[in-house]
């Protein structure tokens, strides 16, 4: 017991900061609310250091083999916690955060960080499930945390149904593997597997399981929650569930897949069939949104659609593709969230109408957020290309080449709606923007270590395939899947 909290060190201190939260919120003044939000960002940094050390660490199980403390989860640890700290960052200028409330909003948001960080670890079908709805839960409430705001309350409401459906098909389709095994962690039906072969009753509940995955990532045709809930959550939350939640879920995917599917099970065509649609779904329907907020939700619905080709490939370039992809994901839709929340400060409103003129009053801030629309379109030589042509060619050595096409297809359908925004910054004729764009300290650390990050992985890609291809082995060697 005490070596396994010692293992999980950074999520021990994350949890003793979700008290002292609740402890700054009883003894603080209300108008010094707002220091909560820092006191829980430095605990990140801080737990942050800790998780650094998971990198180099081989898969040692915990707690009767529930969880694994690995450089695979601590890859994913590391990705929410710059997640959480950014978004705590934006949540201090964000003006419809009323300061009563920083301290419940606060503690929540350490919260379903901590549920993450299990997630990304959780190497057992129940405690998978458990910190999966610990997750969900929390972000229900997030979701729905301006309680003035209807949008707001819709979009809770149905995160909530639909949570609640995908957690019922989750346990439906695992109810099949452990009957079927008698086991629940990994590493008791990965010998089951290796001993007994799989059944056709194995992959239907895999499947299943599928099914509940993807209501959590927003995998077409399971994402019907996300616009709304994207678009009605405070834009910090709509970031942070944008980035850490789908990377916490493609975590738990890659790991869960890759401890228990076996390579003969031919469920490799769905997933790519699935990938595909998502691509094409997401990226058709962002064309006609003029609300920046839902147009990034379904462009995030387009990138989870981009990673799972990835991990169609079930390759070691397939999963390193994947790490690279979510870390240059994690970055340049962190950045354009900044900018979302400073035009909504200075204009009211997410109306993509309302960016016009951005670039006359404030030509260097524009420059920099067109980089990141650049980056997200997958455009040369910005990171999000790094990370498209990675995933593209693990698609192509897994012999997935019309997907590949239909990625490259639809990077092309991205780059339109993506310049849409540029359109409206450069070229509107009727100017809603008529004095210079003023950030303020955080938003302007968010933006410029994100532009330095998307940088670092364009002049110095070797790096990071280094740190992920290191990760990616030692995962192999955990499960020895392949």
């Amino acid at each position: 017991m005490l070596q396994g909290l010692l293992a999980l060190t950074p999520e021990v201190f994350v949890l003793c900061l979700a008290f002292l939260v609740i402890a700054a919120d009883i003894l603080l003044p209300v108008k010094s609310k707002r220091l909560i939000l820092d006191i829980a960002a430095f605990g990140f940094v801080f737990a942050l250091i800790l998780t650094l050390g998971n990198l180099r660490q081989q898969g040692a199980y915990y707690f009767y083999n529930a969880i694994i403390v690995d450089s695979f989860a601590g890859f994913f640890k590391i990705i929410i916690l710059v997640s959480a700290i950014f978004m705590l960052m934006m949540s201090r200028d964000y003006k419809p955060l009323e300061d009563n409330k920083i301290g419940e909003y606060t503690s929540l948001v350490v919260l379903v960080t901590l549920g993450m960080m299990l997630m990304s670890g959780a190497s057992d079908l129940l405690m998978l499930f458990l910190s999966v709805e610990f997750v969900s839960i929390t972000f229900f409430v997030l979701v729905g945390f301006l309680r003035k705001d209807m949008k707001s309350g819709e979009g809770a409401v149905k995160y909530f149904l639909l949570g609640a459906f995908s957690s019922a098909v989750f346990v439906y389709g695992a109810s099949f593997i452990v009957g079927i095994t008698g086991a629940s962690s990994f590493l008791s039906i990965q010998k089951y597997i290796i001993a007994n072969g799989v059944s056709p009753l194995f992959i239907i509940g895999l499947i299943i399981m599928l099914v509940g995955f993807g209501f959590k990532i927003a995998l077409v045709p399971f994402h019907m929650w996300a616009p709304d809930a994207y678009e009605g959550a405070p834009t910090p939350v709509t970031a942070f569930l944008s980035v850490a939640s789908k990377s916490a879920g493609v975590a738990v995917l890659v790991r869960t897949f890759l401890a228990i599917l076996p390579e003969n099970a031919n469920v490799n065509l769905i997933l790519a069939v699935l990938a595909a649609i998502t691509m094409t779904v997401g990226n058709l329907v962002a064309i006609t949104q003029n609300n920046v907020k839902r147009l990034l939700a379904y462009s995030g619905i387009a990138h989870v659609g981009y990673i799972m080709m990835g991990f169609v490939a079930y390759g070691l370039l397939g999963v390193e593709s994947v790490l690279i992809y979510t870390l240059a994901y994690l970055f340049t839709n962190m950045g354009a969230f900044a900018f979302a929340i400073a035009i909504y400060n200075k204009t009211g409103s997410d109306d993509i109408r309302d960016y016009a003129g951005l670039s006359v009053v404030s030509p260097g801030l524009s420059f920099v957020f067109f980089v990141f629309l650049l980056s997200l379109a997958g455009v040369p030589p910005t990171a999000g290309f790094f990370g498209k042509l990675m995933v593209l060619g693990a698609a192509i050595e897994a012999h997935y080449v019309w997907l590949a096409v239909i990625g490259v297809l639809n990077s092309v359908i991205a780059l339109y709606f993506y310049a849409r925004i540029a359109y409206y910054m450069y070229f509107a004729k009727e100017i809603k923007i008529t004095e210079p764009l003023k950030l303020s300290r955080p938003l302007n650390i968010i933006i410029y270590s994100s532009l330095f990050m998307i940088l670092c992985i364009c002049i110095l890609p070797e790096q990071f395939l280094l740190l992920a291809t290191r990760t990616v082995k030692l995962l192999i060697g955990s499960f020895h899947a392949f």
